[in-house]
């Protein structure tokens, strides 16, 4: 039996979610805030060193994480691959011009601080900036 990628992306949005509430002792807002960081960086929050408060939602972003790859993987290829390298690539160096987004035309845009790249076909898997 074949997994459906989406389904499993979403079960895992919504686990991490919960987790992350529950984190906060179900204060909702907290939660849900912490939810919208780690989903925002995964990485950051999967390789910190100081995640004492939050440890209890790491497995929850892991499979969120292995999720939101296989779904972009399934949907985009080669170009989600190619674009998750380029980001990859910059590390801390001008993390502020790094990033995936989308321009007034409706087309994906990849920058790794150095250097940018604009496609014609959307590339879904990605938090926008």
């Amino acid at each position: 039996m074949a997994i459906n990628t989406e389904r499993l992306y979403e079960t895992a949005c919504e686990s991490l979610r919960r987790a992350c509430v529950a984190v906060h002792d179900k204060d909702e807002d907290a939660g849900n805030k912490l939810y919208g960081m780690m989903v925002k960086d995964p990485e950051l929050y999967l390789h910190a060193s100081d995640r004492i408060y939050w440890d209890a939602a790491l497995p929850a972003l892991e499979i969120y994480n292995m999720a939101k790859d296989e779904l972009g993987k399934a949907k985009s290829g080669t170009a989600y691959s190619a674009f998750k390298r380029i980001i990859k690539r910059n590390g801390d160096i001008r993390k502020n011009l790094a990033g995936v987004w989308k321009d007034s035309e409706g087309r994906s845009c990849v920058c790794d601080g150095y250097l940018a790249i604009r496609l014609k076909k959307p590339v879904s898997g990605f938090a926008e900036c």
